[in-house]
């Protein structure tokens, strides 16, 4: 009897210490938590599903199709090559493209730009699996590119503060995985300040800057994109 209690006391124990690992990765914080204050220009799209379906609409579709330049487009050699590419991503990912880009695409979007030409892009995915299974078919691809170019190099990772950041073009762009969220930057070290915010609660982010906190408060909810411009900087 002790022995069955001192089991389901351990059973129980790691079954909280699970749900915990589980609900911390699971619970992201907003975007502007991560991102540093020095924003220039702040792009957000809150739920990019709506957008995802507007666009895949039938009636979109046709629109599109009668634009002249897109009848060219999709008769040209480039979209040719999309299509194998798309092809095979949907072979490898085991999803079709169409519910690939719901999953990938149809959550936050948050953008935003810093001086010298810094980019820093944060996609919040609804699938968790399949950004990481989309990860390692680029990884591969990239290494096997890389492999041929006697550059194997060029494809590198290191880790800082629990972020792993990966590189696949020597360092000139960086991007990271941290649970269903995507980051993305062409500056290392702001892919650095992500980490550093991440890891001290954001108490030094974008959010918690007067300009942007006003910003958000005279928009208030329901919008579907807004943008946010520091001009007192960009003047």
């Amino acid at each position: 009897m002790i022995r069955k209690m001192k089991a389901l006391l351990c059973l129980s124990l790691a079954w909280v210490a699970f749900s915990r690992i589980f609900s911390y990765a699971e619970e992201l914080p907003h975007p502007a938590e991560w991102v540093p204050p020095e924003a220039l220009v702040v792009l957000e799209v809150p739920k990019m599903e709506g957008v995802i379906e507007t666009l895949l609409s039938p009636e979109v579709q046709r629109r599109i199709n009668e634009i002249p330049q897109a009848k060219e487009y999709f008769q040209s050699a480039q979209f040719a090559q999309l299509v194998a590419v798309v092809s095979y991503l949907q072979m490898r990912l085991d999803t079709p493209w169409k519910e690939a880009v719901r999953q990938l695409l149809g959550g936050r979007i948050f953008a935003a730009a810093f001086p010298q030409n810094g980019l820093l892009l944060i996609i919040d995915t609804k699938s968790q699996s399949l950004l990481e299974r989309l990860h390692q078919v680029v990884l591969e691809h990239a290494r096997e590119e890389a492999r041929k170019a006697f550059d194997p190099a060029r494809v590198a990772s290191r880790t800082y503060k629990g972020i792993t950041a990966w590189t696949l073009d020597g360092g000139k762009n960086v991007y990271a995985l941290v649970g269903s969220r995507l980051i993305f930057t062409n500056k290392a070290d702001l892919m650095k300040s992500v980490a550093d915010l991440r890891e001290e609660g954001g108490t030094q982010s974008l959010s918690r800057s007067e300009s942007y906190q006003a910003a958000r408060a005279a928009l208030g909810g329901g919008m579907q994109a807004w943008v946010c411009v520091d001009l007192s900087a960009v003047s």
